[in-house]
């Protein structure tokens, strides 16, 4: 397990690469994603899908919001018949309920960020997907209307949001 801030994390990145693959050659890409979405999408795969989207990837490394390094890709993926290449995903209705049910937290947290900039300045990631989350678990019922949860959210934030000078 790596802990790495944003200012070291193609370093760290590279180390952890190079100790996996054990110097062998490597086309590394670096792209900063939601890792939230990745692991959910993973999580929905099943081994058929998991294994058409991870044919062609040995290693596909996350950092979670906590600063933790995870290597997400189906190892053996990579190694089984190029039949898989090229074959659409396409996910179940339960699938599609789980990606989403996971979307729901990181959107909420980030029109909260859009929307009140002391939410995003004030909180970090992981507490902005607790704040979120917390929304939606005391949400009255099911919601239906995004608008309305947008709503109910936005006031509960400005109700706990620190005060500028107050001290937590």
């Amino acid at each position: 397990v790596v802990h790495a801030g944003i200012n070291n994390l193609p370093k760290e990145l590279g180390s952890a690469i190079a100790s996996e693959r054990s110097g062998a050659a490597l086309l590394p890409l670096l792209r900063y994603a939601d890792t939230q979405m990745m692991a959910a999408a993973n999580n929905a795969f099943g081994p058929s899908q998991r294994a058409v989207f991870f044919h062609d990837i040995e290693a596909w490394f996350t950092v979670d919001y906590r600063g933790v390094l995870d290597n997400v890709a189906d190892s053996g993926s990579h190694l089984q018949d190029d039949h898989v290449a090229g074959q659409p995903i396409v996910f179940d209705a339960e699938q599609t309920s789980r990606l989403l049910r996971a979307v729901a937290i990181p959107v909420l947290a980030s029109q909260l960020r859009n929307l009140e900039s002391l939410f995003g300045a004030a909180l970090t990631h992981a507490q902005q997907s607790a704040f979120a989350a917390r929304c939606f678990a005391d949400a009255s019922g099911p919601v239906d209307d995004n608008t309305e949860l947008l709503s109910q959210a936005l006031q509960r934030w400005r109700l706990e949001a620190p005060q500028p000078g107050a001290t937590r």
